[in-house]
């Protein structure tokens, strides 16, 4: 038997609790280790002496064994502290006994009951316990005095005893303290007997019960005594009544506990068999024969009692632990209970506080019910949290949060923000497939199903319904995708940049097939364009793929294409009806420069803003766009110059081809140069080649039909048409619509109180409500674009007057300029005119400086309080009188 399994039994024998065992197991244990020779032991062999193995106790717990410690030396509490003061002395193994100790607990120090042995040590005078704890604090400065003595007076008397030793002392004085001492084997016999003579020993092989030279006559009568042979069947017959008794406290175990240990029903009938087997033929039937035989020992029936105690010991365990943890037998029912009220948080706070200790036990039998049925409801709680994503229609990053808490909570093994970002891409994925199912069943547009054939007005209608169908779906769609952008940043995993990946893919198809249609011309087919278009965008900018990247570029080119075929069919409609009317302007020229001006400029300056994609090739393209409507412009001025059908007010051949020339000045001089310099400010680099080359090609023709006009006139030699030619070119440098001479020379020319406006703001409201009244006829879907444009840049006129003449204007100028600037702002305070306060700074800064101040004024130091209620009474008079024009505008 190697010196492992001799040490593990030992250990076994040293937690027999019958009456007397533990001290024989304590002297066989002596007798093993300090015997004839030290036996070589490992750490592990010590480490099992010491601290126990397996719910089996060391000398270390055997300390505390009993409940009050006596001073004689047979009590088996201080028996195992001077054996581990003597195992701890010992030069061969203090190596691993540092070790050992190095490893203890607090838990291990309460179980040695260190105060009893204090007190006990006073009336023996044994230094014992004083030199363990001595040890125990060197070696692990962490178990401190006040840990290992709890009371005051025995660490007080330790630490004044621990000052004054060195381990040469110690060593000393263990020599002088211990002395030999008897030992006995588990059984009561004594291996060490004196016979008279100069020699007193007796082999301990003859002794050793694992030992071939085991003489078992005399391992009988050298312990107990010569043994009668009829003394057998008494003793076989106090066997069987053991058995007996213990036969019935197991059946009374098993009544007991027969709901809980329903499933071990097997292992007790087999224990009967066990116990039957041996009263018939096991080791008690032979107990006779093995007193005899020198083959075999009263250990052939030693070992099978000692597995059926480990068992009853487990089962006793079984038992505490049963009755200890009984109320997670409800806690299946207390889960499925929360989660049929949805209440995932009381799920979750039930699960967490006892997840652990279902964890530790749950390869026991009696808890793998508990267990299975646990396993059912958090499959069902991780199917309803993920339900519950899937059915929300306005889902958080927040939420989805929380729900990868709690799944992780459940399954700290799964991979809980995979799992839902699969179900946030089945939603996406759904949203996309059903898109147009959705739109063909007309769900959210019942009134547009006709039986009759429809219109070119219903169909207009119908696909505005599905494009805003389409723009709702997307909105839905980017929120998703930013939860799912948002979790891969937080945590960047193969998985979800493929489900990224998975997203993209889908989008691009069902893009392309609601979008796109084969038109070079006109690529894309949406009437709400700018929409769809700022969808796209803001998804782009989270969804960094390079296939959604790559779609997105090709989308805005379409776009860009798109928009500009659709101003190029504007700008061709303005020519078809009364091309020549004057009612914009005033007597030479027309309004359709600036129309184009204002149609041009407002679609580059919107385009940054809703394009997903805004690179160099864009803007090549974007200046393409605007040659493009360019020379779609001139194409209609010359076919319109060309044309003999009849127009308004009688407009001669010749003054036709004067209001051409005119507007061809205006493109060239103010146009072309303008929109060049926005788009170098949109990219804030210079233009690509392509929409120089675009752009250059539509001025060079432009030129060309100037020239052409030009030379025609020069050839007639009209003086009249000279000066007609003048007199429209330079008006054309101007507001189209506005008379600017109105304003320069009018403004200072009426000297009025702060009791009446002067008459030329007037003339500028009556001109821009007839140009409201037209663009309502002509052009309705540009009214909203021109009138705005007009309105800032009669404001921009006042302030440029101001800043002109601001030497000239004197404190009652600069009052009756600033109430006449009110009043135009109010007027037009629908449009939010934006150069109106410039002028207020303008007035402000003159005003000022006739102050001698060098800060700006506000307007109370502008206005005395009877100028103020001056000022308010006259523009709320006039603002009633023009009322009327007011509505007329809007």
């Amino acid at each position: 038997m190697s010196n492992y399994d001799s040490i593990r039994e030992l250990v076994g024998m040293l937690n027999l609790h019958a009456r007397g065992k533990k001290m024989r197991a304590l002297e066989v244990l002596e007798d093993f280790l300090f015997g004839q020779s030290l036996p070589a032991l490992a750490y592990k062999d010590l480490q099992i002496l010491l601290l126990g193995l397996e719910g089996m106790k060391g000398l270390m717990q055997s300390m505390g064994g009993e409940n009050r410690i006596r001073k004689s030396l047979k009590n088996s509490s201080h028996y195992a502290l001077q054996l581990i003061v003597k195992i701890l002395n010992v030069p061969k193994w203090r190596q691993e006994c540092t070790q050992i100790l190095q490893t203890l607990d607090r838990l291990i120090v309460q179980q040695m009951k260190i105060d009893k042995h204090f007190k006990a040590a006073d009336s023996s005078k044994s230094f014992a316990i004083y030199i363990l704890c001595f040890k125990i604090n060197k070696v692990k400065p962490t178990i401190t005095p006040e840990i290992l003595i709890s009371r005051k007076n025995f660490r007080d008397r330790f630490l004044g005893w621990a000052s004054k030793q060195k381990d040469e002392a110690l060593e000393k004085l263990m020599e002088s303290k211990e002395k030999p001492k008897s030992i006995t084997d588990i059984l009561g016999i004594k291996p060490y007997i004196t016979i008279p003579g100069t020699v007193s020993a007796i082999v301990i092989d003859q002794l050793d019960i694992s030992s071939p030279h085991f003489k078992p006559a005399i391992y009988i009568e050298k312990g107990h005594g010569i043994i009668n042979p009829a003394d057998f069947p008494k003793a076989l017959e106090n066997l069987r009544k053991t058995h007996t008794m213990k036969q019935n406290a197991m059946a009374k175990i098993i009544s007991e506990n027969s709901i809980i240990f329903g499933e071990t029903r097997g292992f007790f009938e087999d224990l009967k068999a066990n116990i039957s087997i041996q009263l018939t033929s096991g080791p008690a039937f032979h107990a006779q024969k093995i007193l005899y035989d020198s083959e075999t020992s009263e250990s052939s029936y030693l070992s099978p009692l000692l597995k059926q105690r480990a068992e009853m010991e487990r089962i006793k365990r079984l038992i505490q632990l049963t009755s200890k943890y009984s109320y997670l037998f409800k806690l299946p029912n207390t889960l499925q209970a929360h989660l049929s009220r949805a209440d995932i948080d009381s799920v979750i706070d039930a699960y967490q506080k006892h997840v652990v200790i279902i964890k530790t036990y749950a390869h026991l039998p009696v808890f793998s019910k508990v267990v299975k049925n646990l396993d059912v409801i958090i499959s069902s709680v991780k199917t309803f949290i993920l339900q519950e994503i899937r059915k929300n229609k306005r889902i958080t990053f927040e939420a989805v949060n929380k729900a990868i808490s709690n799944l992780s909570i459940l399954e700290p093994r799964g991979d809980a923000k995979s799992d839902v970002v699969q179900v946030l891409y089945e939603v996406i994925d759904s949203y996309l497939e059903n898109m147009w199912t959705r739109i063909d069943r007309q769900h959210e547009l019942p009134w547009l199903i006709k039986e009759s054939e429809e219109n070119s007005s219903d169909i207009k209608l119908k696909q505005i319904a599905v494009e805003n169908i389409i723009i709702r779906i997307l909105e839905k769609v980017y929120v998703y995708i930013e939860i799912v952008c948002k979790l891969a940043t937080q945590s960047p995993g193969k998985k979800i940049k493929r489900k990224m990946m998975k997203i993209a893919n889908i989008l691009i198809k069902k893009l392309n097939m609601s979008f796109f249609q084969d038109d070079p011309d006109e690529p894309i087919r949406l009437i709400s364009i700018d929409e769809i278009s700022v969808q796209i965008k803001k998804i782009v900018l989270i969804l960094q793929v390079p296939s959604f990247l790559t779609f997105c570029e090709d989308f805005t080119i379409s776009v860009v294409k798109t928009k500009f075929h659709i101003l190029h069919l504007d700008i061709t409609e303005l020519w078809k009806d009364e091309i020549w009317s004057k009612d914009f302007e005033n007597k030479h020229g027309t309004c359709i420069p600036r129309i184009f001006e204002c149609i041009i400029f407002s679609a580059i300056s919107n385009l940054k803003e809703k394009l997903p994609c805004f690179q160099e090739n864009i803007v090549g393209h974007i200046a393409e766009g605007v040659g493009y409507c360019s020379l779609a412009l001139l194409q209609a001025m010359k076919a319109a110059l060309n044309s003999t059908a009849a127009v308004n007010e009688q407009v001669s051949k010749a003054q036709r081809t004067l209001l051409s020339l005119s507007n061809t000045e205006y493109l060239l001089r103010k146009v072309f140069p303008e929109a060049t310099e926005t788009l170098k400010n949109l990219l804030s680099t210079e233009i690509p080649t392509q929409g120089i080359d675009a752009l250059n090609d539509a001025i060079n023709q432009v030129s060309q039909f100037s020239e052409a006009l030009k030379k025609f006139f020069i050839e007639t030699k009209s003086a009249k048409i000279f000066k007609v030619i003048d007199e429209g070119i330079t008006y054309n440098e101007e507001i189209i619509g506005i008379d600017a001479n109105i304003i320069y020379k009018h403004l200072l020319a009426e000297k009025k109180e702060m009791k009446e406006l002067r008459s030329y703001i007037f003339v500028v409201l009556g001109k821009l409500v007839k140009i409201s009244h037209e663009l309502n006829r002509k052009s309705p879907h540009l009214k909203s674009l021109i009138i705005n444009a007009m309105i800032e840049e009669i404001g921009d006129l006042i302030r440029k007057v101001i800043q002109k003449n601001h030497r000239s204007l004197d404190e009652r100028e600069v009052n009756q300029i600033w109430a006449e600037v009110e009043f135009y702002e109010r007027f037009t305070s629908k449009f939010r005119c934006k150069s109106v306060e410039k002028c207020y700074h303008n007035l402000r800064k003159i005003w000022s400086k006739r102050q001698g101040l060098s800060k700006l004024v506000s307007e109370s130091e502008i206005f005395s309080k009877e100028l103020r209620s001056a000022k308010e009474s006259l523009i709320g008079t006039e603002l009633n009188k023009a009322k009327m024009m007011q509505n007329c505008l809007e």
